[in-house]
């Protein structure tokens, strides 16, 4: 049984800690991560240094557990300038806080302000969390960026998105269950890979 897995039997079957599996979880920084956020609910001591070695986790794990720094981890984190960026807009700036914050009603200036700036970021948040599905107006825009396509697919549409291109598997739909952070630092570890091709 892979990792993976093991998290998503935690959180679905077992609904809690899994003891028995936590030392093979915390051996990979996604999976531990997605443990501490997903099963556990807090931190993970035990894991966290597992954890900071992968600076997207470490960067999420900072924003959104430990609610602020994580000096242990911010050497990881400057080894890769766009993490180390997020760390900074987010957990050093508290911009990550704003976006978690977002209301769940609809609001039309927020609507245009994203629109008009064609913040991908904040779009597919705003049509998960506010919309709770498609927006098409935003659309236009999110399906010119491959990568925040396939969160918009996976995370939004729950499934494949023709007119982009897209197609999404059932694991990238199995991992779509867990919450928007996790998928969008997935996907900017990709877009980073990417770029390193």
């Amino acid at each position: 049984m892979g990792r993976p897995k093991m998290t998503q039997d935690a959180r679905n079957v077992i609904k809690g800690r899994w003891s028995e599996a936590e030392s093979n979880i915390m051996q990979e920084p996604t999976d531990a991560y997605n443990y501490a956020t997903k099963v556990i609910k807090g931190r993970w001591p035990e894991a966290e240094s597992v954890i900071a070695l992968h600076p997207y986790e470490a960067v999420d794990y900072a924003a959104t557990i430990l609610k602020g720094r994580w000096p242990e981890a911010e050497p990881y984190i400057q080894k890769d300038p766009d993490a180390w960026r997020m760390y900074q807009e987010q957990v050093l700036r508290g911009k990550y806080s704003a976006l978690s914050k977002m209301s769940d009603q609809r609001d039309p200036q927020k609507e245009m302000e994203i629109l008009d700036s064609q913040d991908l970021r904040q779009a597919v948040i705003y049509a998960k969390n506010v919309l709770k599905g498609r927006w098409p107006e935003a659309e236009l825009f999110i399906m010119k960026d491959p990568a925040y396509a396939k969160w918009y697919a996976e995370n939004v549409i729950g499934g494949d998105w023709p007119e982009a291109g897209i197609e999404v598997s059932d694991s990238d739909l199995a991992w779509a269950n867990f919450d928007l952070v996790d998928i969008l630092s997935r996907g900017l570890k990709e877009t980073k890979e990417r770029r390193q091709e």
